[in-house]
Parts: structure tokens; sequence; C-alpha cells
């Protein structure tokens, strides 16, 4: 018997809607669900779902390591489930004890391309649960850039890009044609329709060849480039002068000595507490409260000396005037010289950005990657902020969400573990402020014990060894390790060290329940519930499942709504007034209209 079951693919990030076709319990193959929010196209990845679920390497029973990690043949043997956990309970019990929560650190893999999607949150849950603030998630090598450090400029994330109804589209080390099907099929109808398509990026392959405009960049150059463009729209007028003024900060007063933007307090009297300063349309200095609605009618250009209260002279001048002189030195030439692009394509990016389309973008890795990423991306955040085509018809938007509640809430971590988090230190506003730590830092914590020791690690898929840089560090550290534990579908090189092997299902072989998609605010709206659509082969089990065992053998019963995954799911839907039985009669997902724009 054939069975076509509707789902959605969940190797990357674009969670293509698919469906699947099991004959007789076997998968054997995978087609395009055209009705879903992100259906349209499959790419090689999901097609491959029958070779992943029957291939022959994959982990079917939990293994325990019998010799020392330094033996050339680790000696696995095999473990039922129960021995597995309760040992595994068992030493990071003792750990924490001894040592702290701290000094167990967790690795997961990206849930933007890997069927962790149906489970990080249960693992986060986990992981805050159980203690400890260091988790490897490589989100600095990956999307920090884009959706943090963006956020450090505009308050929010990068967005959705609304390529539907885009005049012009700047895809800045993003190739979609390869790693996002969804968001590719709408900026190949966009350019159908006359929309211009930007790349940025050293190599055409993939999106770049479709571009109207391919920028080959010196990589890491990519600040300088944005800063050229903004240097050209301040010159010659193009920006959007009404969002600067009524929407940033531009003619809030800074104080060139200290870099902080001045308080009415320190220069009145009777300035009022926390209120900010800035030039009203005849370049006076006034107080501004930027807590309330956007004033309109600043002076965005301006340099000035005033006397504080206690009568220092300072040197201000506005945000918006800081920006223009730090732009200044970035012509067509200097540009082309930083980044190895021609001038006449400078001038035609330029050029476009002046003409002050509907514009939408999307960077990732090709920005991610460098040491300089979150720099590059305030740099691009700064540009589009100029263009004035933010949270408008054919620029990004803020998707917002139907009401459901989280699982992996931050804050089920006590505060004082939160100040643990390994880096956080040096990255204050990085991402060990979310309990994400780098490679880096987990490493010198157990080779060194700085700032303290951590002596056992738990990773859920991610294959840190190959995937974040100084491998042989990264492999030292996993040999320094106590103990050590690995979930995975196959093996690894990260997994090859560890003293328990746990083996993970695919996605094929789960449940699963998936909160909003991407790319368009219909998506965000759309909830689904994929059933298991094979059985599992051997004895493997979800990840989630794996994390409320280790769970319950912990004393997180409470947290952990008794093991019961699926009332864990229908605490997240409660506010939508539905459970996952509701979704189970609506396998194509169901939409919860939020009342904006699609």
């Amino acid at each position: 018997m054939k069975q076509r079951l509707p789902g959605y693919c969940t190797l990357c990030r674009s969670r293509c809607g698919a469906i699947t076709v099991v004959e007789d319990g076997r998968l054997v193959g995978v087609e395009v669900f055209n009705n879903h929010p992100t259906g349209g196209a499959l790419c090689a990845k999901g097609r491959a779902a029958p070779e992943i679920v029957a291939s022959p390497r994959r982990l079917t029973v939990p293994l325990k390591r019998t010799r020392p990690r330094d033996a050339a043949d680790p000696g696995w043997v095999e473990v039922s489930w129960d021995e597995a956990l309760t040992e595994i309970a068992d030493r990071l019990g003792r750990i924490r004890t001894e040592s702290g929560a701290e000094a167990v650190a967790f690795g997961v893999t990206t849930p933007s391309g890997t069927p962790m999607v149906d489970s990080f949150e249960w693992v986060e849950r986990f992981i805050r649960g159980f203690g400890s603030p260091n988790l490897i998630y490589a989100v600095e090598i990956c999307g920090w850039h884009k959706d943090y450090a963006h956020a450090l400029t505009f308050g929010r994330g990068i967005g959705f890009p609304d390529y539907d109804n885009a005049d012009a589209i700047i895809l800045w080390g993003h190739n979609p044609a390869r790693t996002w099907l969804a968001q590719a099929t709408r900026i190949a109808d966009a350019r159908r329709r006359g929309a211009k398509v930007v790349v940025v990026d050293p190599k055409p392959n993939g999106s770049g060849q479709q571009a109207d405009l391919w920028l080959r960049i010196r990589p890491g150059a990519d600040g300088a480039l944005a800063m050229g463009a903004i240097r050209h729209l301040i010159a010659t007028g193009s920006f959007d002068a009404d969002f600067v003024d009524q929407w940033t900060n531009g003619s809030l007063l800074v104080d060139r000595a200290t870099g902080r933007f001045l308080r009415a307090d320190a220069l009145w009297p009777n300035g009022a507490p926390g209120a900010f300063v800035r030039l009203d349309a005849s370049g006076t200095p006034v107080a501004c409260d930027t807590r309330y609605a956007p004033e309109r009618g600043g002076r965005l250009r301006g340099a000035l000396s005033i006397r504080s209260r206690d009568g220092r002279m300072i040197s201000a001048a506005t945000a918006f005037e800081l920006l223009a002189e730090r732009a200044a030195p970035y012509t067509p030439s200097r540009v082309a010289e930083l980044t190895w692009l021609d001038v006449a394509d400078i001038d035609a990016f330029n050029a476009l950005l002046a003409a002050r389309p509907r514009l939408a973008y999307h960077s990732w890795t090709g920005v991610g990657q460098h040491t300089n990423a979150t720099a590059i991306e305030r740099a691009i955040a700064s540009l589009y902020a100029l263009t004035g085509a933010c949270d408008r018809p054919g620029g990004n938007r803020w998707p917002v969400p139907p009401p459901t509640r989280p699982l992996n809430d931050y804050n089920i971590l006590p505060p004082e573990q939160q100040a643990k988090a390994l880096g956080i230190a040096d990255l204050p506003l990085g991402p060990p402020t979310k309990g994400w730590i780098t490679a880096r830092d987990f490493s010198r914590a157990v080779l060194e014990g700085e700032p303290y020791r951590v002596r056992a690690l738990v990773a859920f898929g991610t294959n840190f060894v190959v995937s974040q840089g100084h491998s042989e560090r990264n492999k030292a550290a996993l040999n320094a390790l106590e103990f050590q534990v690995h979930v995975d579908m196959f093996m690894n090189p990260t997994a090859e060290s560890a003293d328990f092997v746990l083996p993970a299902s695919t996605p094929w072989e789960r449940d699963a329940l998936k909160i909003g998609f991407e790319i368009t605010q219909e998506a965000v709206e759309t909830v689904q519930f994929r059933p298991r659509m094979v059985e599992p082969i051997g004895e493997v089990k979800a990840d989630y499942e794996i994390a409320a065992a280790l769970a319950l053998k912990l004393g997180m019963g409470d947290l952990f709504f008794g093991g019961d995954i699926k009332a864990g799911w229908n605490y997240q839907l409660a506010p939508l007034g539905i459970g996952v039985e509701d979704l189970r009669d609506h396998p194509e997902g169901r939409r919860f209209p939020t009342g904006l724009p699609r």
C-alpha cells in the first residue's frame, strides 16, 4: 500500500513543505507540497530522505566505550537505554554536586540546517533546567550577525525579506539557490516581474548566476562596500530623510569625548532624568524622551560646543553627523581598493540604492564567518535604515507570530548561573548572554581551567571538531574531558571520543510540532504537526525523548511534564485554544492569522 503523507523537510532553514511517500512501511520518495507556505521546490538533500533512513551507517543502539580515549579501538559495546541513561544521569549529577552545573557543557547542532529543529527547544529546556549556562551552538559563525548584531542597530533581527513586493533585492553573502529554496523561488518570481537582484559574494555559483549585478567582493571587505554606499546616499541627499528623522537616533547629540549620548539632566537644572538631547529644526539643543512616540522635525546634521551644568564645555555632534564623518573616506575609488570591485560596479550599486526602491535584503554566512561580522552587519543595517525600506511593503518585514508558549525560556536558568557563561566577560553583548558559548572558550575551560574547569560535555548532534575553527584544539579538549556523551544519527569525529554514543531517530521516524515557518507572515502564522511516517529502526529515540528521559532521572519531572511530550506540546499550543489532536486532523497545517498583511 502506498501513502502520501504531508509534512515538511527539516534538513535546512527552508523547511520546504514536503509529501513523504511510504510504500509497505518503507520511505520510498519525497514530493513537492505545493500548497504549503514554504512549498514549491525540493533540493537534493530533501529528496535523499529514503537513503538517509535506510543508510547502513546509521547508529541503531546505545554504545558504551570500554577502552581509554587514546586507544586505537574504543571497544564499543551495546548497552540498554536504561543502563546508558542511568549511568549518564549519575555522572552528570555527581559533577554538578561537586563542581556546579557550569562544569557540564552541552552542544547542540543548528536547528537551521538539521533535524534538531524538532527537538532543540526540549534540549535547551533540559540544559537550563540542569543549570548549565554553557551551550556550544556555533551561532557565532552562522547567524549571530543577522539576528543579534542587527538587533544592536535596529532593536530587532533582520526579519524576512518581502520578495513578493520588492523592486530590488540584495543577497549579501547569502546563496538561497543552494541553501533556501523557499527564498530562491520567490526571488526568481520577483526577477521575472522586473525586480533587480544584486548578489554580494566572491563566488557566482547559485544565486550569483541569476543576478543583475554580481559584486565579486574581497572576503571580509563587505563593511567597506556598505560604508561607501552610506557615503553616497548622504552626499547626494538620496536617503529617506523623513524615516531617518522620525525613526532613528540621527538627530540625538553625542559627546565626542565619551561617545555617549548627551542627557538632559547633565545640561540643564530642570532636565528630565533619562531624557536625551537632540537638535530641533533650528539647530537648538532640546530635551527628547525617546520612550514615547518618535518626534519629527529634528536637524540631522550638526556639531556644536555646549556647556554642561558643571561648567564643562562639551564638543558634541549629532549621531547622523558622526555617521557622515565616518563614511566620508569611503569614496568609490577607496572602496574599489578595499573590496577589489570595479568602480563601475560600485557606482551601479550606489545608484540602485539612491533610486529609493522597495528594497529587500538578506545576509548570511558570507558575512557571518568573518571576524568582523558584527561590524559588517551593523554597517549594512545602518545603510538599510537610510533607505527607509524597513518594515514596509517590499522591504524587510518583522513578523508577528500567533501567541504560543516557548519551552526554552532562558529565564529557566537562574540569573546567578547565567552570569557564569564562558566568555561573557569578553563578550558582554555576544552569544554568552544567551548561554551560547564558543568552541574557543569551551576548549580553554577544559584545557586550562579558565575561568573554571569544565569536566563534561553532552552533545546533541553537533560535530564541533570539524565545524568550528582549530580542530586540533577542539579534539584535544574532548580527549581531556572526564566524561562525554554524544547523541547522533551517525558516528562522526566528535562522537568518536565519547563515553556513550546514543542513537537518534531521523525526522521521518518521530512525531514533531512546528510552530511557525519563515519567509512570509502567512508562513509565520502556520502551525503544523508532522506525524511519524515510518517505524524507527533498531532502538533509536528522538532527541526530545532522550532529553526528557535524562530530565526524569535527574529529578526534573515537573519541568518536563512528567515525561509526557504531548503534554509539553499542548502547553505550547494552549494560547491558541488547540492541542496536538486538533492538528492531527489538519496534516497540512493550520493558519492562525494575526491580522497583519501577508
